[in-house]
């Protein structure tokens, strides 16, 4: 019986120490190890409890997940970046407000730990979940078109897009937009966009929805051509004043349009500005007249137009120079009034420079014979400077003393014989 009990128990120990062999060969050729995954996406699970309370997440910290691991070097080699699921439950959210949650790790088999972990926990906001319309969504343009092109007109399918999300979301929503890649594009085109809600700094609104989510949209290209800007005036200044310069903020636009329509465009007018009865300069915004089918690039949609207007200096020149329309080869005639004053306007510098021999009167004696009459004066102007303008006449009509150069003769040489 004995011999029985010590061979089991000499097969035991053999057991035992075999197995500890193992284990020492075990360890010394599978050592523990370490190993990191970085950028790990985060995703959230069990959200259809949100949508079954009304609630949505609308802001979140979420990123990605970095970690370090730590076991079997056999085992921890075996475990790939697609292998671990980060994800934060949502099964236990009932209501809206701010929340800490938890990042759970799977993936990594059982014997092996976690021994760092960022982040550990996420902020999330929950919210409850509303919704809204806007009106045509907003177009846009990236990249850059061929030299001398440009987007003539964009038009899109879409109508109205509508949005659902948090309400504080929605409430950050100004517009919603669409990219449209124009890049060295010279004809027409058609394309699809997604489109997107964004904020008044046209920063994307994360958590809000756009439905639809894309839009069809079609591009006509137009030729580009640099014109003048030409401001219109309507009206005169009040009596006694003059407009100095016209000035425009911008003198030059670029328009678009299809060859045809631009080629034979110059210059783009401004609306008309009323100078009536103006006494003092005018500063004034005004838009565009512009041809059909064509658009100013740049979204350009007025200027300031600057009138400066002035009061008219005045100069007075008199005449001592007539000419006698008319007169018969046998007379003579001369001016018995004093000399005519002419009253100009203009630029005091201008004026200066300006005298008498730049007028002249004119009378018809037409068929008039001997005698003294009262006729009417035509001013005559030679090259008067640009601005400088006859205000009036101080004598409408003058004494004209009309006589026989015969009979002036004879007295002559009468008065000579009496001496």
């Amino acid at each position: 019986m004995e011999n029985k009990t010590s061979k089991f128990s000499m097969l035991l120990l053999s057991f035992v120490l075999a197995v500890l062999l193992w284990m020492i060969a075990a360890t010394q050729s599978d050592p523990m190890a370490y190993a990191r995954f970085d950028n790990i996406p985060i995703t959230f699970e069990n959200t259809r409890e949100l949508d079954a309370n009304g609630l949505t997440v609308t802001s979140s910290n979420k990123g990605t997940l970095k970690i370090r691991i730590y076991g079997r070097s056999m085992q921890v080699k075996k475990i790939s970046d697609s292998d671990i699921k980060a994800f934060v439950d949502f099964s236990e959210i009932k209501s809206s407000g701010s929340y800490k949650m938890d990042v759970q790790v799977e993936g990594l088999g059982e014997d092996v730990a976690i021994v760092e972990q960022t982040p550990k926990k996420i902020d999330v906001y929950v919210d409850e979940v509303s919704s809204s319309d806007i009106n045509k969504p907003v177009f846009t343009q990236v990249g850059d078109m061929a030299d001398g092109y440009s987007v003539l007109s964009i038009e899109s399918d879409v109508e109205y897009v509508y949005l659902t999300g948090g309400g504080s979301q929605i409430e950050n929503v100004t517009k919603v937009i669409g990219q449209v890649d124009v890049s060295e594009r010279k004809d027409d085109f058609s394309s699809v966009v997604d489109l997107i809600a964004v904020d008044k700094n046209n920063e994307r609104v994360d958590g809000v929805s756009v439905n639809p989510s894309v839009a069809n949209v079609s591009v006509k290209v137009g030729r580009t051509k640099k014109v003048k800007v030409n401001p219109l005036i309507k009206g005169k200044v009040k009596d006694g004043y003059r407009m100095t310069s016209i000035n425009s903020s911008i003198e030059e636009v670029t328009i678009v349009g299809r060859e045809d329509d631009i080629k034979d465009i110059d210059v783009i007018n401004t609306k008309k500005i009323d100078v009536s009865n103006a006494t003092s300069s005018i500063e004034k915004k005004v838009g565009f007249n512009i041809p059909d089918g064509v658009i100013i690039k740049d979204d350009i949609e007025n200027t300031t137009v600057i009138i400066s207007i002035d009061k008219n200096n005045e100069k007075t020149i008199y005449i001592s120079s007539f000419t006698f329309k008319g007169l018969a080869d046998d007379l003579k005639a001369s001016v018995l009034d004093d000399k005519v004053g002419v009253v100009l306007t203009g630029n005091n510098e201008v004026l200066a420079k300006i005298d008498e021999s730049y007028l002249s009167g004119t009378l018809d004696v037409s068929g008039l014979r001997v005698g003294t009459f009262p006729l009417s004066v035509k001013i005559s102007t030679k090259e008067l400077p640009s601005g400088v303008t006859i205000k009036r006449v101080n004598k409408e009509t003058v004494k004209v003393k009309i006589e026989s150069k015969n009979e002036t003769k004879n007295k002559t040489e009468n008065a000579i014989k009496q001496e």
